[in-house]
């Protein structure tokens, strides 16, 4: 799993929009603008909250759903 965009990437991007997407049914779930690793973070937020167990959020109970079910986010 790619955990983030090389040292290039990063240097030509500058905000991009993307899309975090469930596998189990195709559904775009969460649109976001980012700048750097952000599109990557959601994976590490979620791995956050799982060991804090205080998260509400919609977004990351989507992601921790999809991974129990041993599925990875789709992002675009």
């Amino acid at each position: 799993m790619c955990e983030g965009f090389s040292e290039e990437v990063r240097q030509k991007i500058n905000y991009y929009v993307y899309r975090l997407i469930d596998p189990r049914n195709g559904e775009t779930f969460y649109v976001g603008k980012g700048k750097d690793d952000r599109v990557f973070q959601h994976i590490r937020e979620k791995i956050d909250a799982v060991k804090n167990q205080d998260s509400n959020d919609l977004k990351l109970r989507r992601i921790r759903e999809i991974n129990g079910s041993g599925l990875k986010v789709i992002h675009i």
